[in-house]
């Protein structure tokens, strides 16, 4: 190839390369709505509206299968006593809902998550026929009780479990007003 040809190969690569990022999902700061809640994304992650979720912040992996939904509750409006415990009321609640059969829950892993402490499920099942693995993490902030759920199906987890950690160790609680 001639040497003026490898430039313009160079030059072209240049210009489409961050394009392809777009197109794949460009990752960085998603932050709620109310602006009470951050976390960053990986590249190759993008928000996105996923059916039936009511997640504050929503998103998922183009190449990955994978997917991830922030639910987040005032602490003025729930009465818990510790991380562990709004965790294992929320994972009772999800039994009575019984849209995930065959389900199995893992035994729980404490973690900090910055300063916040935080718990660590990982909840295995069927719906729909497909077969899917959820990450749980369950992190208590000065003000809110927080979910991180990310998920993906069997042969694909594995795959995704970097990003996922890297989703749920950016998680961050906002100032209020702070948009």
């Amino acid at each position: 190839m001639s040497q003026s040809r490898s430039i313009f190969t160079l030059v072209l690569l240049a210009l489409l390369l961050p394009s392809c990022d777009k197109l794949g999902g460009s990752g960085g700061n998603a932050r709620s709505q109310d602006g009470r809640i951050q976390l960053h994304l990986p590249s190759g992650w993008s928000e996105a509206q996923l059916p039936g979720s009511i997640g504050k912040i929503q998103a998922k992996a183009t190449f990955k299968d994978a997917y991830c939904s922030v639910i987040s509750e005032s602490k003025q409006d729930l009465k818990h006593n510790s991380i562990q415990d709004y965790a294992r009321s929320i994972l009772a609640i999800e039994v009575g809902k019984a849209k995930l059969k065959d389900r199995t829950v893992s035994d729980a892993k404490d973690l900090k998550v910055g300063d916040y402490p935080a718990v660590q499920y990982e909840v295995r099942g069927t719906v729909n026929n497909i077969n899917v693995v959820y990450v749980k993490t369950f992190i208590e902030t000065p003000t809110r009780w927080n979910q991180v759920l990310c998920w993906s199906t069997p042969s694909k987890v594995d795959n995704a479990r970097g990003d996922f950690q890297a989703i749920y160790e950016s998680f961050k609680e906002l100032p209020a007003g702070a948009k």
